[in-house]
């Protein structure tokens, strides 16, 4: 596995209210990828506070807990209640913090762990996981969005309410393989059928890296005006 991520605030915004995580491991004779991309809601002036304590708590989980999950084998399905779990905990957090500082936000959250030959995701917002395979490019999460007077708007996001709906499935993985953990400032803007077929060249993580910053920089040279964030993972 190859893996490569960036998080930009794009050529209109001076702050980037998005966060990521990306982390490739070998534990034992098991080959783990943690991916983790969150948008803070542009609508709270503090977005940011939530994306940033989303990240950071998976990776501190990825590092402790992941890592004991891996050693003990634990299968998929339970690693996958595990970032449920872990999930809740964020969502509380966030909510008590934002109490006590007496300010608003929230963020959404795609979260991907892939061990081997499977993958899991938890995922709450609009924030997305393609995945491109024999069978092409698919999205394998759910918006959590309704439509309001003619308008796409998000129903769901971390740190807002104690009632969230999280999203989840589990899948296999194999040989050339590639994951995009995005967020809409990426998928609404990026070339998808250009994204498809650059990707066949990509066999180290030099090359991966060019192909991020040079979808990046595509996305910037649109009318996007939004932060833009992706970790994009190949299975060589």
């Amino acid at each position: 596995m190859i893996i490569s991520g960036r998080s930009d605030a794009g050529k209109s915004r001076s702050i980037n209210q998005d966060s990521l995580y990306a982390k490739k491991m070998k534990i034992g004779r098991h080959k783990v990828c943690v991916a983790a991309v969150s948008d803070g809601i542009g609508s709270f002036k503090e977005g940011g506070l939530a994306s940033n304590i989303i990240t950071r708590s998976i990776r501190g989980w990825t590092e402790e807990n992941l890592v004991q999950s891996i050693k003990n084998n634990e299968p998929i399905n339970t690693i996958m209640t595990q970032m449920n779990e872990l999930l809740v905990t964020i969502n509380n957090y966030i909510i008590y913090t934002a109490s006590m500082q007496k300010i608003t936000t929230g963020a959404t959250i795609s979260f991907l762990v892939i061990v081997d030959n499977q993958y899991a995701v938890a995922h709450i917002g609009d924030s997305r996981i393609y995945k491109l395979g024999n069978m092409g490019l698919s999205i394998i999460t759910r918006d959590h969005c309704v439509m309001k007077d003619g308008k796409i708007l998000l129903a769901q996001c971390v740190g807002h309410s104690t009632d969230i709906d999280i999203f989840n499935t589990t899948g296999s993985v194999q040989k050339r393989d590639v994951f995009f953990v995005c967020s809409d400032g990426f998928y609404k803007w990026v070339d998808l059928n250009r994204l498809i077929r650059n990707q066949k060249w990509i066999f180290n993580t030099y090359q991966l890296s060019r192909y991020t910053n040079n979808s990046f920089a595509q996305v910037k040279g649109t009318y996007c005006s939004d932060d833009i964030s992706a970790v994009i993972i190949k299975i060589v």
